[in-house]
């Protein structure tokens, strides 16, 4: 009986020390891309570990390649690198939730139906100390038809 009631206790024990050892150590729990209406592409995230203090300023950054194609060639637009980032204030909860948005450099440099691409997609919080970018994987596009 005093093994089941030990053990119980450092399983009990563990558990409740988990909450414990993800605070103080951002961490992005999700991530996720996708092209808006606009031709942006919109990086979202959640954010997690980052304690209870509140006041504390973070920047979430995203950043991509980006590249638009007119009319089915490629058109007179290169390639162009976009970036976006946002800041976040008085997370007391420890997580914060949200999306920075990118524009194409090339969006408008033609004319008829048009095609954006964002790849090599990374985000970035200067919460983290090795300041590394996690990637989002994929090719994002979505194509549109000119304004008249």
């Amino acid at each position: 009986m005093k093994r089941i009631t030990l053990a119980l206790l450092v399983v009990v024990a563990a558990l409740l020390g988990v909450p414990a050892a993800l605070a103080g150590h951002p961490h992005f729990v999700t991530l996720g891309a996708f092209v808006d209406s606009q031709g942006r592409l919109v990086c979202k995230f959640r954010l997690a570990g980052l304690g209870s203090t509140t006041g504390q300023d973070t920047t979430v950054t995203c950043s991509a390649t980006s590249t638009v194609s007119y009319g089915g060639g490629s058109g007179p637009c290169p390639p162009g690198f976009s970036s976006g980032s946002n800041s976040y204030l008085g997370y007391g909860s420890g997580t914060i939730s949200g999306s920075v948005s990118l524009t194409a450099p090339g969006i408008g440099c033609g004319v008829g139906i048009y095609s954006v691409s964002y790849y090599d997609v990374a985000i970035t919080d200067s919460t983290i100390g090795s300041k590394s970018a996690y990637p989002i994987p994929g090719t994002f596009t979505r194509t549109f038809a000119a304004a008249a």
